[in-house]
């Protein structure tokens, strides 16, 4: 079923957090192991390019960084100083399973980069699954994100609403999640 945005938009809660909350989102992802946590960082240019087109950026500097175990809450660290960026290496070590959008390429090295050590057994790049089921489509996150029934365009937002740029990054991806493995089975008559 297809929400309308404004239907969406009553359900969603995107935040900015302080550093109180953001422990305590922690703590919930702690004692949840099975949630899993989509994951995205924002760089000073990541957002003025598509994630299928990010090889060419230059900056590693991380400004952002969100996480959503649903695809109605998100969490923004407001910005990546030593304090959120201990607690976001933490939740990165958690042994949730963990979902992202072209993580693989962009965001985990990035954070590697920036000191984030966490191994990546458990993470699921869903930009690759999306490019595996359907190779000659464009694979950009608000494309797929679209496809899977998430109800509004947000990439424009980036710069001007980065609390909900980013919670869309992250909620979008449990629209994904729960779209695409379906259809993978579906087609390929595998287990996702």
């Amino acid at each position: 079923m297809y929400l309308s945005a404004h239907s969406y938009k009553k359900l969603c809660n995107y935040q900015l957090v302080g550093y109180d909350k953001a422990e305590e989102y922690y703590d919930t992802l702690r004692l949840n192991p099975k949630l899993a946590i989509a994951y995205d960082i924002e760089t000073e240019d990541s957002g003025y390019t598509s994630e299928d087109e990010r090889e060419d950026l230059v900056s590693t500097v991380i400004t952002q960084i969100q996480f959503a175990t649903d695809k109605y809450k998100a969490v923004v660290f407001p910005r990546f100083d030593t304090q959120y960026k201990d607690l976001a290496i933490a939740i990165m070590k958690l042994p949730n399973p963990k979902l992202g959008f072209n993580t693989w390429n962009f965001d985990n090295p990035i954070m590697h980069q920036n000191g984030m050590d966490f191994l990546e057994h458990n993470h699921h790049d869903l930009m690759w699954c999306y490019h595996h089921w359907q190779p000659k489509l464009p694979r950009g996150l608000q494309v797929v994100a679209g496809l899977a029934g998430f109800p509004f365009p947000w990439k424009h937002l980036f710069g001007s609403d980065m609390e909900t740029y980013g919670g869309a990054d992250v909620c979008s991806l449990h629209f994904i999640l729960e779209w695409l493995p379906r259809l993978m089975k579906a087609t390929y008559k595998v287990n996702v």
